[in-house]
């Protein structure tokens, strides 16, 4: 089947899916469990994404209604509100996705000792939480794997500075790809210069302000790296509003940051696969609620994807819709959900 009529078949069972209301009849029907997913910011692209992949990976196993809520802005005192809100209506299972781990985890506590099933995405569960499933990524590894792709495109003895930026120091998943990065380059070119990571701000405005004073305090620098999303979409503009030669990359699957890739500007992107994490969350969490299957204990870790120029075309199709991202998606989701436990590593682990 071709990839668009994939994605009409998947936009056509969402849609049927979501219809479903049970049989006519004076009898009214048993109502659905629910289960509920907490994001950390409802406005920024990564969350949109947990949040479809959550809605979509629940209704593949079907049984359940699903909803997903969360701050407008980064406010850990509101999500910890909405969580437990939440948890007052989502009996079935909470999944959550926080800012601040630290902020949530008493009242995690509080839901697991209730019997509320609770499972950490992306973001690493607090000590004292009770939470015991993390789906998300290696962090340390997507360091490891943008800094691989850099490699490919220097010298073997190449020379100069890298410059690297870190779009939210003293976030756990932004810290470890920033090590993942500054440890391969180290090991692997041990004559360049690794400079950072500096901090790069989270705001749109004053990430921009931020990389411009790198880029213009590093004229000799062979490449900029940065963290996250908004790093890679400014990197993207500076090169071309400078002419600048020098190479750069991030994070994102933004349609600008695709765009980036597709003309030059970025030599790479690292997608981190943020709807297939939710997706296998939600699936996880309404399988339990259908069926009483019993939640693995453990750390998932998800894998993230290069994305250059020989690939972007496909990704920039996947990304276009939720329908396209699962069907993009759903042979990884259904070996992952047929035997997660096979690739499950101690919470210990988590980097």
């Amino acid at each position: 089947m071709t990839r668009p009529l994939l994605a009409v078949a998947w936009s056509i069972a969402l849609v049927a899916g979501a219809g479903l209301t049970g049989c006519s009849g004076p009898a009214t029907p048993a109502a659905r469990p629910t289960i509920g997913l907490v994001v950390q910011n409802t406005e920024v692209g990564f969350a949109k994404q947990w949040s479809a992949g959550f809605r979509a990976g629940a209704q593949l196993a079907g049984g359940v209604d699903a909803t997903v809520t969360g701050p407008p802005t980064d406010d850990g005192a509101m999500e910890v509100d909405l969580f437990r809100r939440l948890t007052g209506t989502a009996k079935a299972g909470v999944a959550v996705a926080p800012l601040t781990p630290e902020l949530l985890a008493g009242s995690e506590a509080d839901a697991v000792d209730s019997g509320i099933p609770v499972v950490a995405v992306s973001t690493p569960p607090a000590p004292g939480s009770g939470v015991k499933l993390l789906i998300g990524n290696d962090s340390y590894a997507l360091g490891e794997q943008l800094a691989d792709e850099l490699i490919r495109r220097l010298p073997p003895n190449a020379t100069g500075k890298v410059i690297l930026g870190n779009v939210a120091p003293g976030l756990a998943g932004q810290d470890a790809r920033a090590r993942g990065m500054r440890d391969r380059l180290t090991q692997r070119m041990p004559n360049l210069r690794v400079m950072g990571p500096f901090d790069t701000q989270k705001a749109r405005a004053a990430n921009l302000s931020a990389w411009q004073l790198l880029v213009t305090a590093n004229p000799d620098a062979v490449a900029f790296l940065g963290t996250g999303d908004l790093d890679a979409v400014n990197l993207a503009s500076i090169r071309a509003s400078t002419g600048g030669t020098w190479l750069a990359a991030g994070y994102s699957v933004d349609p600008e940051a695709l765009r980036a890739v597709k003309d030059g500007r970025l030599f790479a992107v690292v997608s981190p696969d943020h709807f297939l994490t939710a997706a296998i969350a939600g699936w996880l969490l309404a399988e339990h609620a259908r069926t009483g299957r019993p939640l693995p204990e453990g750390w998932y870790a998800q894998p993230g994807l290069v994305v250059t120029s020989a690939n972007v075309d496909e990704i920039s199709w996947r990304e276009s819709s939720d329908a396209n991202r699962l069907a993009w998606f759903r042979p990884q989701l259904d070996r992952a959900t047929a035997g997660l436990a096979a690739f499950l590593r101690p919470l210990d682990q988590v980097r």
